[in-house]
């Protein structure tokens, strides 16, 4: 899977924008590495959390537990700025993790589950899957998705630092628009490097989730 690291550095120092797509498809055969999906189940509870930025301060109401609009969302290591994804994971305590809440923060935590007024159910790639013997013709392909999905995971899952450079986030930026158009998928699920009990979604259309409660956590350890 050298060819991550590859692209990577082609992203970071030559085309940004138009790259050999044809290339990652035709030769490479990655639009068929992220076959692998699943379905968010109707009533899954996923989670988001904001800190609060006073002690004392009341829980956030609904509302705000969604993405910043378009025009003040930043960068992050699945969204450009500018184009707003909402970030979860199937554990409260991973999302604490996951924002870097420490002793005494005071944190709201928003509850959300798959938007009831939906048609069509939400599939995302799943890049926590393992690797199977069951198909031997097509273990290949699937060794090398899966260690592809680890490499990536694993740039997803990096912490964000204050002092990190938007650069750096151009890579896995490009992969995920990579997924959503040559897979048609809404968002990926990944696991956390930071919380190994819980696992992160990138949903890539908030308006397909609803935050259905907030509560509010004060962190004790």
């Amino acid at each position: 899977m050298g060819y991550w690291e590859t692209l990577k550095q082609q992203l970071f120092t030559r085309n940004r924008y138009i790259t050999d797509v044809n290339y990652l498809t035709d030769e490479l055969g990655w639009d068929g590495f992220f076959s692998s999906q699943i379905e968010i189940p109707q009533g899954q509870p996923l989670y988001r959390a904001r800190l609060h930025h006073n002690s004392g301060e009341p829980p956030y109401v609904i509302g705000e537990m969604y993405c910043p609009p378009a025009a003040f969302s930043t960068a992050g290591r699945a969204n450009p700025a500018g184009i707003p994804y909402l970030y979860l994971s199937d554990n409260p305590e991973t999302i604490l993790y996951e924002i870097r809440a420490s002793y005494l923060d005071e944190v709201s935590v928003g509850t959300f589950t798959v938007s009831p007024n939906l048609v069509q159910p939400v599939i995302i790639s799943d890049f926590t899957e393992s690797i199977t013997i069951f198909h031997p013709s097509r273990i290949g392909n699937r060794i090398k998705s899966t260690l592809l999905k680890q490499k990536i995971s694993a740039d997803l899952s990096k912490p964000m630092r204050r002092y990190d450079s938007e650069l750096e986030y151009i890579p896995t930026q490009f992969i995920c628009e990579f997924i959503k158009i040559y897979t048609g998928v809404s968002g990926i699920k990944f696991r956390s490097s930071l919380h190994v009990a819980g696992n992160n979604f990138v949903i890539f259309d908030q308006g397909l989730m609803v935050c259905t409660d907030v509560n509010q956590v004060k962190i004790r350890v």
